[in-house]
């Protein structure tokens, strides 16, 4: 969802707060922090700096060659 789709729950009052939260642990999760730039692979809790982003085709030169056995 990106940093228009973060949420957070917070209690303006004294009194006790109680929420529900469902979920499912369905394999992987990844989890941006906009405040901080961080993002969080889940479930392994890898944490990195989303300014360090690679291009997608970075290192994916000569593919042909790599699938052909170097032919």
């Amino acid at each position: 969802m990106g940093p228009e789709g973060a949420h957070q729950l917070y209690n303006h009052s004294d009194a006790p707060c109680r929420y529900l939260d469902l979920r499912t642990n369905q394999g992987i999760d990844i989890c941006e922090y906009p405040d901080s730039g961080k993002i969080n692979i889940l479930p392994y809790q890898e944490i990195y700096q989303a300014d360090e982003q690679a291009d997608y085709c970075k290192g994916e030169e000569h593919v042909r060659e790599k699938w052909n056995g170097g032919a």
